[in-house]
């Protein structure tokens, strides 16, 4: 389906707009991830209460710049406990005002300080604040989107 709405989007874009976009299909039946991330950063993972690392392999161009775009998919399996986050670029190209970046780095330090046991709202929350302090009340230049998922096997409460 990316495919094709490219290419709606493409077709009369003559103000050369574009969408960036992460589509996640997932079972919480069986953990099974399929990904795809069109102009995010690579999505963190934390298997087990273990550090956040990058998801790499999903990969597409923006959508609506070309007439035809590839698009790259990652499978992924989540077992229990494991933990993921996407967020858009206005967490790692957040601005101080030295206009240093916050990076990819101090995303991966602010998730890793936070105990495996943190709610994901706790989670999110953490992250927000840590890109907001370090902004030091530096204008915001773009959104900041963050969705974290804690796989729990079907059987499990949600919480």
């Amino acid at each position: 389906f990316l495919p094709t709405l490219n290419r709606l989007l493409y077709e009369g874009n003559e103000a050369d707009m574009f969408v960036t976009l992460c589509v996640v299909v997932f079972s919480v039946r069986s953990g099974r991830l399929i990904l795809f991330n069109g102009g995010h950063p690579p999505p963190l993972l934390s298997r087990a209460g273990g550090p956040f690392e990058v998801v790499s392999g999903a990969k597409g161009a923006l959508l609506g710049i070309m007439p035809e775009v590839r698009c790259q998919c990652r499978e992924l399996s989540l077992s229990p406990g494991d933990r993921l986050v996407l967020y858009s670029d206005g967490v790692t190209e957040a601005e101080n005002p030295h206009q240093d970046m916050f990076g990819l780095a101090r995303t991966q330090a602010v998730l890793d300080d936070c105990p495996a046991a943190e709610t994901m709202a706790g989670l999110v929350a953490r992250l927000t604040e840590g890109v907001h302090r370090f902004a030091a009340g530096a204008e915001q230049s773009d959104d900041i989107t963050i969705l974290a998922l804690r796989y729990r096997d079907a059987d499990s409460q949600i919480r």
